[in-house]
């Protein structure tokens, strides 16, 4: 079952340049073809800098209004991690090493996830929160999507402010909620339930 969004051909097996099972991804450079353009930003973050708020930083300054954390290395001097299910995130102080760092960034916020690890290779993940301060370097690549818009709005499914995503276009109606067949905008000034991403 092909992945919705990734676009391939098949090839004989046989076929000059194939990969496995016979699929060459297609041509970025054929007209039509490529379902989306990104933009690359390479990153280093300093000692000091707290991860999460300079990337809602960098995402308010750059005017990003669709990207992904691809990847992000480097060390912690202290991290705050929410784990599964539970309601307040968790404090690890010490020297850290950061060993994955993913998410998505929008004008609404973050929503990253990190795996770390102490000086005894002992690893821990989950949610990040603020607070998890960059000891010698946090080295992230970003990627930007131009012809996308995320957003955070309450899904009544879950109960939770979750993502959706739209086409840019300035007159599209276009909407991809996955995990929910309805949006449900929440009403101005109604109580709402902390998403479990905040």
């Amino acid at each position: 079952m092909p992945i919705e969004g990734i676009q391939a051909q098949r090839y004989p097996e046989s076929g000059t340049g194939a990969g496995p099972f016979g699929i060459r991804p297609v041509d970025p450079t054929s007209a039509g073809e490529y379902p989306s353009r990104m933009e690359t930003w390479p990153l280093r973050l300093k000692p000091g800098t707290d991860l999460r708020q300079e990337l809602e930083a960098l995402t308010r300054e750059k005017a990003w209004m669709a990207a992904f954390v691809v990847a992000g290395i480097g060390s912690l001097s202290k991290a705050s991690l929410r784990l599964a299910s539970a309601p307040l995130a968790c404090r690890i102080d010490g020297n850290l090493e950061l060993l994955c760092l993913s998410g998505t960034l929008c004008p609404d916020g973050a929503h990253l996830h990190a795996s770390v690890s102490d000086a005894d290779g002992q690893i821990l993940g989950g949610h990040v929160g603020q607070g998890c301060i960059v000891r010698t370097t946090a080295e992230i690549l970003v990627a930007v999507l131009p012809e996308w818009r995320f957003a955070r709005e309450f899904d009544a499914s879950t109960g939770y402010v979750e993502l959706v995503i739209r086409e840019a276009t300035a007159h599209s109606t276009s909407e991809i909620a996955y995990g929910s067949p309805g949006l449900v905008p929440q009403p101005d000034g109604a109580p709402r339930r902390q998403s479990p991403h905040d």
